[in-house]
């Protein structure tokens, strides 16, 4: 468990300043091993290059929405601050989410 914190804390520290908003600095302070993971699933919304991923919250018991980008593979993750309407142990810490379906970018793209 120590060895796979540690390679998380090396693959976040290398990403920290690229990917992650300091709005977003309560979840590293509390360590993105602690962070659950999220599978959403990808819908196209329009003519767009982006769409939107639905999560599930076991706390709301509704589903969140929120924008994602086409072409992202299966396997992304990414952070995200939680859209619970009221206070939850998401909204403490967010999440990651990853798609289990992917939109391929559109062509010429």
């Amino acid at each position: 468990m120590e060895k796979e914190k540690d390679e998380i804390r090396e693959l976040m520290e290398e990403y920290r300043d690229k990917r992650i908003p300091k709005m977003y600095s309560r979840a590293w302070e509390k360590g993105f091993w602690k962070v659950p993971v999220l599978m959403g699933r990808v819908k196209a919304i329009g003519e767009k290059d982006y769409g939107i991923v639905e999560v599930w919250c076991i706390y709301c018991h509704v589903k969140h929405q929120h924008g994602w980008y086409y072409g992202r593979p299966k396997n992304f993750m990414e952070y995200r601050a939680a859209h619970c309407f009221k206070q939850t142990p998401y909204k403490e810490t967010g999440y990651l989410i990853s798609a289990e379906n992917v939109i391929p970018k559109k062509s010429g793209e």
